[in-house]
């Protein structure tokens, strides 16, 4: 294996072991992890990273303890050597409203900051760690360098309609215009209940989406054409939720009347949407990290179009999807039959990873896809896990990929454990 690789290995491992140290609630910034030292090679990720402004960093399962502290030693890395401060992860943005606020420094209890993601897949020691440690972070450094994290999936509908007519009433305080977009927005709420929505005809769905476009071309008025710099920015955020309203009754839609493919298509776009807006919106010399499941971060997907299809049509060479993935061990995963979570053991697929590995001997392991050392994996097809939140049968928690068509990188882990989850009974 090529030195520098090898010796990306050995640091990961090392970052692992000190977990305690950087994750510790008492944690100052004195004992913050410094990229220089031995336990990070930071030639190898800088050279990697420094043209692009996306890094994708996947999972193949949710409820894996060793891929919370991998992200977490490649985000730390990314966050302190190479100025990255905007983390985007598989959440609803509103959900994630409080956790900023928390890493800012406001006056928020962390755990109900976590009650509140209401998912059980960061409702986990480990993520818990991560936050602490943004905390502590951010402390020693000035407010407009600190890093700031946000959701980029579904949001709710009442959530989203409640911050709508906000901005809109921040924009015109004395106007009733915010009182008649409200009106509006539980008009549609009342056109459409979910309980009727495999029955909807389609001049039901035309009606129901008239009244978000009857909206936008309210926003569109006059009233709002002569706006200063900063009003125009809560116009676009008006924009924004206006458009996520539309994606609620669009993922509701296709959840109800065919499979859930159809769901999975129009969540992983608009999840690009949202990165996209994101991105519209920071300086183009700086970067953003996302953290999400292997099969939205992928750029290729045998079974659908994922985020990080969408991603590298919109950004080509500038998005680095890297892949996380084990040998064998357990999960933490919901079990639907018995309504709670459970560990499941996940045996090795029959031809994985290691069998292209040229030094098999590491806990971990990082494969640079486009280095020389793995050009003999590009016409190779490998199964590796594709291990959803909710139990399923074992067999169909694998996908079949092209490494290089698929990632950039893939860091491996031989032995997996399962996620400690807190909260079980809130």
């Amino acid at each position: 294996m090529n030195k520098t690789l090898y010796t990306l290995c050995i640091v990961i491992s090392v970052s692992l072991s000190l977990r305690a140290q950087v994750f510790s609630d008492s944690f100052t910034s004195s004992s913050t992890p410094q990229p220089s030292a031995s336990w990070i090679d930071s030639k190898v990720l800088k050279e990697r990273w420094k043209n692009v402004r996306i890094i994708g960093i996947g999972e193949a399962s949710h409820g894996t303890r060793e891929f919370f502290e991998i992200r977490h030693a490649l985000t730390s890395f990314l966050i302190q050597e190479m100025n990255v401060k905007f983390i985007l992860v598989e959440a609803s943005n509103l959900r994630m409203e409080l956790l900023n606020q928390y890493i800012q420094g406001d006056s928020v209890s962390l755990d109900s900051a976590l009650l509140a993601m209401q998912r059980w897949v960061l409702r986990t020691a480990s993520f818990r760690e991560n936050i602490i440690w943004l905390k502590h972070y951010n402390a020693t450094r000035p407010t407009n360098q600190r890093t700031q994290i946000f959701g980029i999936d579904q949001d709710n509908y009442t959530a989203s309609s409640l911050r709508l007519v906000e901005v809109l009433r921040h924009i015109q305080p004395t106007d009733t215009f915010a009182d008649h977009i409200f009106d509006k927005l539980n008009l549609a709420q009342k056109i459409s209940a979910f309980q009727r929505l495999k029955k909807m005809e389609k001049d039901e769905v035309e009606k129901l989406f008239s009244v978000f476009d009857e909206i936008e071309n309210y926003l569109h008025q006059s009233i709002f054409a002569q706006l200063d710099v900063n009003h125009h920015k809560k116009w676009e955020e008006a924009l924004y939720h206006l458009e996520n309203l539309r994606a609620v009754w669009r993922y509701a839609l296709a959840s109800a009347k065919s499979s859930g493919k159809g769901y999975s298509l129009i969540r992983d776009r608009e999840m690009a949407r949202n990165v996209n807006w994101r991105m519209n919106r920071i300086s183009v010399e700086e970067k953003v990290v996302i953290w999400a499941h292997n099969e939205h971060i992928e750029r290729a997907n045998m079974r659908m179009k994922g985020m990080g299809y969408y991603l590298d049509k919109d950004w080509g060479d500038l998005y680095y999807a890297l892949g996380l993935e084990f040998k064998e061990g357990r999960c933490t995963v919901f079990d639907p039959s018995q309504q709670k979570l459970v560990t499941s053991y996940f045996d090795p697929p029959t031809t994985g990873i290691e069998h292209y590995l040229t030094n098999n001997a590491q806990e971990i392991q990082f494969l640079d896809l486009h280095h020389r050392d793995y050009q003999h994996l590009a016409n190779h097809k490998i199964w590796i896990h594709d291990i959803p939140a909710i139990r399923i049968d074992k067999k169909y928690a694998l996908e079949k990929i092209k490494p290089i068509k698929h990632f950039d990188g893939i860091v491996y882990v031989r032995t997996s454990h399962p996620s400690l989850i807190l909260y079980m009974n809130k």
